[in-house]
Parts: C-alpha cells; sequence; structure tokens
C-alpha cells in the first residue's frame, strides 16, 4: 500500500482473509485501498462489510464516518457510533466517536460537557473523556471547574503522564505559573524520554519572559534526546530572541552537518540571519534548504519571503512562477500565494491562488471559506453561497467557516439566517470581537437594534481595546 502496489497488496489481503475469516482487518484494509484509488463507493462496501463482520470495530465505523461527512450524512455516522454505544457501553472509542462527531457537527458546548461527564461517569478509569472535558472547560474559561477534573484526575490516576500533562497546562491557563512549572517537572519525571515537558516548560519559560531559564531547559532536554529537531528548533529560536545568535548559528551548523540531506539546518540558519535582517546571509541558507529538499513547501515560502523583505519583488516572483512549473502541484505554496495577493487585497488574484488550490484539493475548507469571502466582494452570490456551504458541510461547527457563511447570508438580505447563524458562531467562540461585531451588524440590519445594542455592551466590556473601535461607534449611531 505505502509503494502503491495495489494489485500485490490485494493479493495479501485474500491471503488474511482466508486466514482470519471472522476479523474485519482485510475488509478493512481493502477500503483504504480504495480510497487511495479514489473509489469511495467500492470503499463504503468495503468498510461496511468489515463492519458486518465486527459491529464493534471502531476502524470501520470511523471510515464509514469520514465518507458520512463528506457526503453531508453525519446523522448516519453518529446513528452508527450511538448504536455501538447503546450495544456495548464501555467502548470507549465508540463513546468518544459519537461526542466527537456531535461536536463536528454544531452542537452546544454545554451539550458535549454534558456528554462527556456521562462518558466519564461510566467509564471513570479513563482519560479520554476527562481530558476532552478539561479542553471545553478551558475554551470556555470555566477554570475551576477544569481545575477540580484535573486534580481529581491527578488522584484517581497518578500514574499517566497525561494527568501531570493536563494540570500543568490547567494551572498554567490559570495564571499559577511556579505550580505549572513544577507539574511539568513531575512530567518530565515521568516520561523521561520525552522531549514534550521540557518544549512546554520552556513555551511557559519564555511567557513569563525568563528565556534563559528556557535555555536552560531545553539544554537539559536535548542532554537526554540528542539530535532531537524539535527541541533543537525551540532552542535556536529561544537564543536568537535572547540575542545569543552566535550559539544559535553552532546549533544550526550542526544540525546541517547531520542531516547533510535535509532543510532542517539550512532553514534553522535562514531564521537567525532573517530575525537579524541579514537577508543576503536568510536568502542563501533558505536557497540551499529548497535545494536539498526543494518539496519542502515552507521552506520555499520563508524563501520567498526573505526576497519580499530584502526589496527585490521582480526577483520574488519570478520565483513563484518558476516554482509553480517545476511543482504545479504544491498547493501549500499556492495557498500561501492566495494569502499573500489577500493581504494586499487584490482579490482577482487572490481568487485564482485560491481556485487553483481547489484544482489540487477539492476539499480544502479554508480555500473554499476564503473563496466564498471573495465572491461576496465581487457580488457572485450564488456561488459564495455555494463555497461557503461546501465548506460548512466539509468542516461544521467551524467559527471561522460559520462567519463567512452568516456573511453570505447578510449579504443576500437574509438577515434573519445570518443572525441565527452569527449567534452559534458566538456561541462557539465569544473571545473573538469581530464575531459579536458582525452580530451586532446583523441584528441591527434585521430591525433587533436592541438586541444589537446588548451585543455592542458585552464588546465594550470584553474587548475595551478592540481594534475597530471606530466601526463600533459607528454602528452604534445608526441603532
Amino acid at each position: 500500500m505505502g509503494k502503491k502496489e495495489f494489485d500485490r497488496a490485494l493479493d495479501a489481503i485474500k491471503i488474511l482473509e482466508n486466514k482470519q475469516p471472522g476479523r474485519p482487518d482485510g475488509a478493512n484494509l481493502r477500503g483504504q485501498i480504495e480510497l487511495q484509488r479514489g473509489n469511495r463507493d467500492k470503499a463504503r462496501q468495503a468498510f461496511e462489510a468489515a463492519f458486518k463482520i465486527d459491529p464493534q470495530s471502531v476502524a470501520a465505523a470511523k471510515s464509514l464516518a469520514d465518507l458520512d461527512l463528506l457526503s453531508g450524512q453525519a446523522a448516519l455516522a453518529i446513528e452508527r457510533f450511538d448504536r455501538m454505544v447503546a450495544e456495548s457501553p464501555k467502548n470507549l472509542s465508540a463513546r468518544m466517536g459519537a461526542i466527537g462527531l456531535r461536536m463536528q457537527t454544531g452542537i452546544k458546548k454545554t451539550e458535549a460537557m454534558a456528554l462527556l461527564q456521562e462518558a466519564h461517569k461510566v467509564l471513570p478509569g479513563e482519560l479520554a473523556p476527562r481530558l476532552e472535558l478539561i479542553r471545553l472547560y478551558l475554551d470556555a474559561k470555566e477554570n475551576p471547574k477544569a481545575l477540580a477534573l484535573a486534580q481529581d484526575t491527578l488522584a484517581q490516576l497518578p500514574g499517566r503522564p497525561e494527568s501531570l500533562e493536563a494540570m500543568g497546562r490547567v494551572l498554567m491557563e490559570s495564571g499559577d505559573l511556579n505550580q505549572a512549572e513544577a507539574m511539568f517537572s513531575k512530567w518530565a519525571v515521568a516520561q523521561p524520554k520525552s522531549v514534550q515537558p521540557a518544549l512546554w516548560t520552556a513555551r511557559m519559560q519564555v511567557a513569563r519572559k525568563n528565556p534563559q531559564a528556557a535555555i536552560v531547559s531545553l539544554k537539559k532536554a536535548l542532554q537526554t534526546n540528542p539530535g532531537n529537531l524539535d527541541v533543537q528548533s525551540a532552542l535556536v529560536a529561544v537564543l536568537t530572541g535572547a540575542g545569543q545568535a552566535d550559539e544559535a548559528r553552532k546549533i544550526a551548523v550542526s544540525v546541517q552537518s547531520a542531516r547533510p540531506k535535509e532543510a532542517a539546518g539550512f532553514a534553522l540558519a535562514g531564521d537567525i540571519a532573517a530575525f537579524q535582517k541579514d537577508w543576503a546571509v536568510a536568502l542563501r541558507q533558505y536557497r540551499q534548504g529548497v535545494e536539498l529538499e526543494p518539496r519542502r513547501s515552507d521552506v520555499a515560502i520563508k524563501l520567498f519571503k526573505a526576497m519580499l523583505a530584502a526589496n527585490d519583488p521582480a526577483a520574488a516572483q519570478k520565483y513563484v512562477a518558476e516554482r509553480m512549473k517545476a511543482y504545479p502541484n504544491d498547493a501549500i505554496f499556492a495557498f500561501y500565494q492566495g494569502d499573500v495577493a489577500l493581504g494586499k487585497s487584490d482579490f482577482e488574484q487572490a481568487e485564482k491562488w485560491y481556485g487553483d488550490v481547489l484544482k489540487l484539493q477539492p476539499e480544502n475548507v479554508a480555500a473554499l471559506n476564503n473563496l466564498a469571502w471573495l465572491y461576496i466582494r465581487s457580488k457572485k452570490q450564488a456561488r459564495a453561497l455555494e463555497y461557503a456551504e461546501r465548506a460548512n458541510q466539509l468542516q461544521p461547527n467551524s467559527p471561522g467557516v460559520m462567519d463567512t457563511l452568516a456573511e453570505v447570508h447578510a449579504s443576500a438580505g437574509d438577515f434573519k439566517k445570518a443572525v441565527e447563524l452569527q449567534r452559534q458562531v458566538v456561541e462557539l467562540d465569544g473571545r473573538l470581537p469581530e464575531y459579536r461585531l458582525h452580530l451586532a451588524k446583523y441584528l441591527g440590519a434585521a430591525g433587533q437594534k436592541d438586541a444589537a445594542r446588548a451585543e455592542l455592551k458585552r464588546l465594550a466590556e470584553t474587548a475595551p481595546d478592540f481594534v475597530k473601535r471606530e466601526e463600533v461607534q459607528q454602528l452604534e449611531r445608526s441603532l
């Protein structure tokens, strides 16, 4: 399968199925092959066969759910997981699958919390419901609830590194940085071979404006994990920001020596030079990285950005043309070009670039969402609605996608739908002030002026330094 030798893989699957006729593994693998071939109908048949063999096969259920979501039939996927839970209440993966799908399709956070609380009650010894519930509490700024559950998790499951990690993150979010650091230290003891505790500790130390402590933490992590690229990258970033570029460069050079056929070390060296605005060196390093790994979109983007920063837009545009000719399927690079055009308000070019992305990736939600927004501005209402609805179908319960869809309805004068959607957006993520401003606008346009004023009042309370204050004041005067 990895080599795309599908006929040989299917032969191997036949042998597997003959040896294990009562197991779903062969049918699941067959479905994965058909997916890679682009045959969704045959893939569904294979996964359904696997599910028939084992009605508790989470792998088959998840694969079928993915296909259901793509065809806009999320309810079928949820119903399937619900049946699994009804037949086996302690099937953790089925429970979490059902909850996850409901969260994707737009249930309220309070409903998701209730489902997770039920899962936690039925399966008190399992971490997954606890950790997801803690995450939701933190997202909803219900830090006391998150702390209480994290403390209980630590008490009930003390030997699990995940319990220490969750407790550390809750303490950090709650502003108790000293205790958070102590918890991350315990996490490091529990998982001595993992670099994650050191990375989180360093992140927190940088946030506390103590880069030297972060450097010590990362160096310790390198002693037990020599050559770990994540730690090396983090250490280079902290050292560079702390004015210790010479030491950072030594690490970048060591990465180049240890990984001579990879772009990583040259990208790090380029980042150091870019931070110091030494564009000649940055360009040279990024070019070497791209030459070693030409398909690394991230390094190609850094090279392009360095050309612009070096005040050479002609070279940058030439490079874009050459790269897209050499690698026409680089959707990441094309998407970035769309973002650049959008940032310059060159809507026509942005539309072209995002359109190119969709030719390569028809289900790219970000490209669909951005194109919908652009079509609103070019008065292509039907296409804006089509793309926004496709994005919302592929990624339900996404505040950014729903915000665009609400704007599409508002631009068409359907303020009832716009208000309904935007209320859901604010409920999902009320921290972004633009979302509440949009809701106030749609309420005002729908004639609900008192409700609009109430939203503007909440906006003033939650985001007193909102940069669009002038726009807010203008809306207040119109109500």
